[in-house]
């Protein structure tokens, strides 16, 4: 069964994206890292999928590792 997304459903899960994110960059400091790090575990995850696909494996725990030491 194939769901019909709408332009505006797409604009509401947009601004449920992107409001977190605005109102980190104003509060900044320790909410703005954690963000940063979701975003950022978000990603790895995303771009070790893609590696996948082309047969490519990344240790994805070494990598956030890594990130939460930087």
């Amino acid at each position: 069964m194939e769901t019909k997304v709408s332009k505006v459903d797409k604009r509401y899960i947009g601004s449920l994206i992107v409001i977190p994110i605005i109102i980190a960059l104003f509060l900044g400091g320790f909410t703005l890292k954690a963000v940063m790090f979701a975003i950022t575990i978000v990603s790895l995850f995303e771009f070790s999928h893609a590696l996948s696909h082309k047969k490519i494996n990344i240790n994805r725990y070494i990598i956030i590792f890594f990130i939460i030491l930087y």
